[in-house]
């Protein structure tokens, strides 16, 4: 029987975790910025949310800005909405899902980090998979709002 992901649900491939990939993922994404780098937020973004480490509220905002950015909105422009208005000072909700907080509701996630590894080799592939996951799962978490 294939191990699966306890948060995502993701078959997991023999000796792998959906961290170990999102481990290389990002390994990949500082070591060639300009070229895997270019989807590093929508890499964090859908980990981050299909693994229920987001509070609801960071959940909710991280999912318009990726719904914004898939249509055209420029990273850099996400990162000053960030710096402005989300730093800590001005919000009143934690980014991270609290130790003993609800798990958010299931989802049966179409693309998952697993579903990334094929195009590991491959910028221009990787960049248009990781945008194909970040749709699906804006798409998919719809479920959990």
């Amino acid at each position: 029987m294939p191990e699966r992901c306890a948060e995502c649900g993701a078959v997991l491939p023999a000796g792998r975790t959906c961290q170990s990939i999102f481990d290389e993922c990002l390994g990949l994404e500082m070591a060639n910025p300009a070229y895997y780098g270019q989807v590093h937020m929508l890499t964090v973004a859908c980990f981050m949310i299909q693994h229920g480490r987001y509070s609801d509220e960071a959940r909710n905002w991280i999912a318009t800005q990726i719904q914004d950015h898939l249509n055209g909105v420029p990273v850099q422009y996400i990162r000053q909405r960030a710096a402005g208005g989300v730093k800590q000072a001005n919000r009143s909700w934690q980014i991270m899902r609290e130790a003993g907080a609800a798990p958010q509701p299931r989802v049966d996630w179409s693309i998952t980090m697993v579903d990334i590894v094929p195009s590991l080799q491959d910028a221009s592939l990787y960049c248009n998979q990781i945008e194909r996951w970040a749709r699906a799962t804006v798409d998919e978490m719809k479920a959990i709002n």
